[in-house]
């Protein structure tokens, strides 16, 4: 049976429209699709370049932060060593998990030593500081900007990370 539209349309174009020709179109956008999906993979990391943890100086001391410059947080609902307490979906979306690739890199005053993981529900390997699970913040993700720092959400407080792998619990000024 041809539907109202595409009877319309082969009245026009004088012939009944080829599903079949569109399957590589259809093929194609379905992949770009799963490929927007997968690269929003609910973590912070590029699964090819080494995760970099180091440090940066600011108004709360030295802390943890992604070879880019980005704020590294800890959750306060977390359980050390253990768990994520972060669901996936809102949580995730604002607080990304920093994701291990298998390749993580220390530098500026991060200790290797304290440096860990964790299994996520869902098979995502994710990064700890002295047994605390790592996140960025997506809304002050830029170098240098720590104002996630205290921040009430999804039940608890976000703390950036001292190097030497105690939480800053100084709130924001």
């Amino acid at each position: 049976m041809i539907k109202p539209f595409a009877k319309h349309l082969s009245r026009r174009l004088g012939s009944r429209p080829r599903p079949a020709a569109l399957a590589p179109v259809l093929l194609t956008a379905l992949a770009f699709g799963m490929a927007a999906c997968s690269s929003a993979s609910h973590g912070t990391t590029n699964q090819h370049s080494p995760v970099v943890i180091t440090t940066r100086d600011t108004s709360y001391g030295r802390v943890l932060t992604t070879g880019s410059g980005t704020a590294l947080y800890s959750f306060s609902l977390d359980v050390r060593s253990s768990t994520s307490n972060c669901p996936r979906g809102p949580c995730t979306d604002l607080w990304p998990p920093l994701v291990d690739n298998g390749k993580v890199v220390a530098s500026g005053g991060v200790q290797r030593s304290l440096i860990g993981s964790i299994h996520r529900p869902g098979g995502t390997v994710q990064i700890t500081y002295a047994g605390w699970p790592l996140y960025t913040f997506t809304t002050f993700s830029g170098p240098g900007q720590v104002g996630g720092q205290h921040i009430s959400q999804f039940g608890g407080y976000w703390y950036l990370m001292h190097a030497s792998g105690h939480r800053v619990l100084a709130p924001a000024p």
